[in-house]
């Protein structure tokens, strides 16, 4: 609920709160007039340049100004009810808290977004399956392909699928009547949108695309980013091996395993994530340790296997990849086939690869 009295804007605290907090992940702290973000009639919104964030609300604001936002969230953090917004001789005050402002014609312009296609899921079920492939998404900026997820429909069906080329998580869900279509959604928007959907309450995230920019509104939310180009994007199909043997343990012991292993960091190499080796000898139990110096560590498991292996990997990675199917059952198989070749983990829905690490027989 908005009102507007003798020029001035009087906001519902709760509202302007969830706004600033949400556009804050969208904000550029090395730009200073980035740091704001415009406020007008429709919304708030916020960019850093790759992406603009903006949160439809109704404000009353006659007159578009800018709020930085890092100095109104601690100016309204203890206002319950309502906020006033007065501004004057290039100073903005909220209930009489001043700060510096920029005349409002220097913040950027929303680029037209005309979308050629459009995507529209369920939104509990995108949220649980985005971030099952999350993990896998790049942060290499020099492989600017792999810092997307890909978005695939076919026949009705979206597939998700991200990878650093380490690892591969995809995953599959029903959409509503989209046409066929590829398109990649910077994992940076993606993480936000996660971050974010807590706060906002809505029953379906619509996913647009004009062929240079993706679109993805959830309720008042709107992200638009750039979009990468989706044909330079690795054939994730041809990357995941056939199942030729596998080992089926128990999900929450060797997760509890691995993450011992996690903590167990060599000396002196303080960036370096611990390999896990689980050496399988065919019998009806599975060992994972870790040995480096004068630290080792050893855990026997109970399972269920095929052919004897002993393979290596990131103990971060691994662990990352069976939580992708955390609630797919009690127990986890690992599908194998050599040392050196992708280990292949399924569970519902999810189809994660991990690539081992060379070890020392």
């Amino acid at each position: 609920m908005t009102t507007t009295t003798t020029g001035d804007t009087v906001m519902e605290a709760k509202t302007l709160k969830t706004a600033l907090d949400i556009l804050d992940k969208f904000t550029c702290k090395r730009i200073e007039v980035l740091s704001y973000a415009y406020l007008d009639a429709n919304g708030l919104r916020a960019t850093d340049m790759d992406s603009m964030a903006t949160y439809r609300m109704d404000t009353g604001v006659d007159t578009p100004l800018l709020l930085n936002v890092k100095q109104s969230k601690a100016a309204i953090k203890a206002c319950k009810e309502s906020v006033n917004i007065a501004t004057a001789d290039n100073r903005v005050s909220l209930n009489n808290v001043s700060m510096k402002t920029f005349d409002a014609s220097d913040f950027p312009i929303p680029p037209d977004h005309t979308p050629t296609h459009t995507i529209l899921l369920d939104a509990p079920a995108f949220f649980e399956r985005l971030e099952r492939v999350l993990p896998a998404v790049s942060v290499d900026e020099t492989r600017p392909a792999l810092t997307n997820i890909l978005f695939e429909v076919s026949a009705g069906i979206l597939t998700l699928a991200a990878t650093d080329s380490y690892r591969l998580h995809v995953t599959t869900m029903q959409t509503y009547g989209a046409e066929d279509v590829k398109l990649l959604v910077p994992g940076s928007t993606l993480r936000a949108l996660v971050a974010s959907h807590k706060k906002i309450k809505a029953d379906t995230v619509t996913i647009s695309t004009d062929g240079e920019r993706s679109l993805v509104t959830f309720g008042p939310l709107e992200i638009l980013s750039r979009s990468a180009d989706a044909s330079r994007y690795p054939n994730y199909r041809q990357l995941i091996t056939d199942h030729r043997q596998g080992v089926t343990v128990d999900r929450v012991a060797i997760l509890a395993a691995l993450d011992t292993v996690k903590s167990m960091k060599p000396r002196g190499k303080y960036n370096l994530v611990p390999p896990a080796i689980l050496h399988y000898n065919g019998n009806a139990h599975i060992t994972v340790s870790f040995a480096y110096d004068d630290q080792s560590y050893t855990e026997t498991l109970d399972c269920n296997g095929d052919e004897p292996i002993r393979i290596g990997f990131n103990a971060s990675f691994l662990a990352d990849t069976i939580r992708a199917t955390a609630d797919d059952g009690d127990t986890v198989k690992v599908y194998v086939s050599t040392p050196l070749k992708p280990a292949v983990v399924c569970g519902g829905n999810v189809q994660v690869m991990l690539m081992p690490i060379r070890i020392d027989e």
